[in-house]
């Protein structure tokens, strides 16, 4: 069998083929291993040469390339052994007393990328520094310098669980958490190991990614790898819940599967520590870690937690993604970033998406890893079918230009029309890839269906082979007829104006002002300003009588325009006044009683349209404001209706989001908001 090879970002594959008579026989899998096999017959022998000289063509266009006789590793031959001379292996690194040994993970990527206009390769993706530093780690992939867990990890996991000992026997004894949950976790707490018991702990106890850091830590040095592993599979099935009132929680509970993909939102911090261990542990470690992960794969949600933790079990890999359907986002993220090839996915009928912020740059880094070009399509499909942020668009179409991939160039033209994040994008790839570039804005120009595509495809290319005549003069034998028309006449230079000599061009241009040092001007500072004792005269006809307090100084017409302002959110209520000021009321009196729950969007729709008498004697206590998402329209109506009386949820709410809420001071005339406001400038 012939044997192509590809290596790339974290990626070390092969693909064989050979054509015997009608049957075409593939072979392909990880460097190193022994892979998948398939066998397609066809009707006749030309038809099943026509489809091998098909698929190669398509490997080599994804990067593959044919391995030379006496090159190509065995399957039985370590791949690190074929990487020695490219990427010489780090010195393992010591482990504290009570963890196990670690190693330093090799990788074959330079350390810094090739010049844009010089690549050495554009066929092979260099994983940008910036990716990096925030990418998950895996075994085999980019190294990244891991902490290992310290010796007294254990005694900081036990502090952490004294502390939260109270909410965890609420959570324990409650009527509505799972029984089995409440048994392992029991159980556990009673001194005898349990990887469930341990989770449901964890999971009460850690409230952000170093509570979760603790936890795992605690684990790897008391109970070893194996254990942190199987730990962290079973928190991807404990999800806790309570109530809360004005941000107090109470009445906590634990729950399972069908908070599943919340939970792995919440825990996704501990397992990305696990794998981060694992990627750079012993071999003997990490291969007790595959056998125990082995027995937990009972169902395709710990599949995927497994495959995620130990993603160099292709098989494992390739399993999930034959049995995806029915997978929620929070699992398609975990196992894109555990694949090292995208041929699994061609096999998909729709490729998966990851949700309106499921592409994260963390995210968008390990799996470009893992897939190199390959990512291209899953970046693609997102930008064409979720719903994005301007944010999270920018960064997706930034990322496809860092893509060596046909599919990534072509797509950023595609979008073209979108905006000027698309245009930068674009421009990012044809600098960085000016062979791809010549090759793909020639046949965007010449065979285009679109003429604004066309248009666009001819000015870039005008201006690269401009400034790249060398490529463009090499690569015109490779092009098609049409695409040769178009590149040809761009390479001419007999009517080209001769560049301008640097010295006769003025200093504006040859040192511009953002190149040249600038003096820093000192701060200009009012002396003298104090804040008036006594009442301030009342101003206008919405100024409250002269008490010293704080005062209301609207422009002509602001209150009343305020007083009509909408939002949709203030409208989530049943329009029963007396019902919802009675349960703040409650609230208030008895905080921490599950008979009486708060809906903020309820109240806010008290005080935007309720009665106003019900709420007057409420609102100057009520802090929910802060916490509702586009509520600016129904806090200005608070303010037009109730003045200064409102003043304490609008200070709170600005505090807590100036960039959303600071306007809503604008009419208050009091030196806490002018100290507020000065602490922004």
């Amino acid at each position: 069998m012939r044997r192509w090879e590809f290596v790339e970002g974290g990626s070390d594959k092969f693909w064989e083929a050979a054509v015997d008579g009608v049957v075409v026989t593939v072979r392909y899998g990880r460097s190193g291993t022994d892979g998948r096999e398939q066998s397609k017959e066809f009707p006749t022998a030309e038809a099943a040469q026509a489809h091998f000289a098909k698929t190669v063509a398509e490997k080599e266009r994804k990067g593959y390339r044919e391995a030379t006789a006496g090159t190509a590793p065995t399957p039985a031959q370590p791949v690190a052994a074929t990487r020695a001379a490219a990427a010489p292996v780090a010195p393992d690194s010591p482990a504290p007393q009570g963890a196990p040994a670690t190693t330093t993970a090799t990788t074959d990527l330079p350390d810094t990328p090739g010049t844009p206009d010089a690549p050495l390769d554009e066929d092979t993706f260099v994983l940008p520094d910036a990716w990096r530093r925030i990418l998950v780690p895996r075994r085999g992939g980019v190294a990244r310098a891991t902490t290992a867990p310290t010796r007294n990890a254990p005694a900081k996991l036990s502090a952490l669980i004294a502390e939260q000992a109270e909410w965890v026997e609420q959570a324990l004894a409650s009527s509505h958490s799972d029984a089995d949950l409440v048994a392992a976790a029991r159980t556990h707490l009673g001194g005898v190991t349990d990887a469930r018991g341990a989770a449901v702990v964890a999971a009460l106890v850690a409230d952000s990614p170093e509570g979760y850091r603790r936890a795992v830590d605690g684990w790897v040095v008391e109970h070893g790898l194996p254990f942190a592993a199987r730990a962290v599979v079973e928190l991807l099935e404990v999800y806790v819940t309570s109530d809360s009132s004005n941000s107090r929680r109470f009445n906590p509970r634990v729950g399972t599967a069908k908070h599943r993909h919340r939970a792995s939102v919440a825990h996704r911090p501990a397992v990305d520590r696990v794998r981060a261990l694992l990627a750079v542990c012993d071999e003997e470690t990490h291969a007790a870690v595959v056998e125990a992960l082995a027995g937990c794969r009972r169902n395709l949600p710990r599949l995927v937690a497994a495959v995620y933790l130990v993603p160099s079990e292709t098989a494992w890999a390739e399993e999930c993604v034959r049995a995806s359907a029915g997978l929620d986002t929070a699992a398609w993220s975990m196992l894109l970033c555990s694949l090292s090839s995208a041929e699994p996915l061609e096999e998909l009928d729709r490729l998966p998406g990851l949700g309106w912020d499921g592409w994260s740059a963390e995210v968008i880094a390990t799996v470009a890893e893992g897939l190199g070009g390959g990512a291209a399509p899953l970046l693609l499909h997102a930008l064409a079918h979720d719903y994005l942020y301007s944010d999270r668009r920018k960064q997706l179409l930034a990322a496809l230009a860092e893509l060596p991939s046909d599919d990534a160039f072509r797509g950023l033209l595609t979008h073209q029309g979108d905006d000027k994040a698309a245009r930068g994008a674009l421009v990012a790839s044809v600098r960085r890839y000016p062979r791809r570039a010549v090759r793909l804005l020639s046949e965007a120009a010449a065979t285009s269906a679109d003429p604004a595509a066309r248009q666009l495809a001819g000015q870039l290319l005008t201006a690269h082979v401009a400034a790249h005549r060398a490529i463009a003069l090499e690569l015109l034998p490779e092009l098609t007829p049409e695409q040769a028309a178009v590149v040809q006449p761009l390479t001419e230079v007999a009517d080209r104006v001769p560049d301008v000599p640097v010295a006769s061009l003025p200093e504006l241009f040859t040192s511009p002002p953002w190149t040249r040092p600038r003096s820093t001007a000192k701060p200009r500072v009012l002396s003298g300003l104090t804040a008036p004792d006594g009442p301030h005269a009342p101003d206008g006809p919405h100024a409250p009588d002269a008490t010293g307090g704080p005062q209301l100084r609207w422009l002509p017409g602001e209150q009343d325009a305020w007083a009509i302002s909408e939002s949709w959110y203030a409208r989530w209520s049943d329009g029963d006044w007396q019902r919802i000021a009675d349960t703040m009321r409650a609230v208030a009196e008895r905080p921490g009683d599950p008979r009486h729950h708060s809906n903020r969007h309820e109240e806010l729709g008290l005080f935007a349209y309720g009665d106003e008498e019900l709420g007057r004697p409420l609102i100057a206590g009520w802090r929910g404001g802060e916490h509702i998402w586009d509520a600016v329209g129904a806090l200005r109506r608070v303010a037009a209706r109730f003045g200064t009386d409102a003043l304490e949820p609008m200070l709170a709410a600005a505090q807590h989001n100036p960039a959303a809420h600071a306007s809503l001071l604008l009419p208050y005339l009091d030196g806490r908001v002018a100290a507020t406001m000065a602490d922004w400038l």
